[in-house]
């Protein structure tokens, strides 16, 4: 095993497996940067859809 690292045993509910999970701490920070650039991406977009909105009068079939 190595640091950062979780690890799991999961029995099955009829007992006859065994699973194991294993839990990355790098990984964790590797999937919230993810989703934090998702997410900015996302807001950058609709800040820019807003924007368009107020320069030029549209009808609500022309936004969607």
């Amino acid at each position: 095993m190595r640091e950062g690292l979780q690890v799991q045993l999961c029995p099955s509910a009829d007992g006859r497996e065994v699973l194991i999970l294993c839990r990355s701490a790098q990984r964790v920070d590797k999937e919230r940067a993810m989703h934090d650039r998702f997410e900015k991406r996302i807001e950058d977009g609709l800040t820019k859809i807003a924007e368009l909105g107020k320069r030029r009068r549209q009808t609500v079939g022309e936004m969607e």
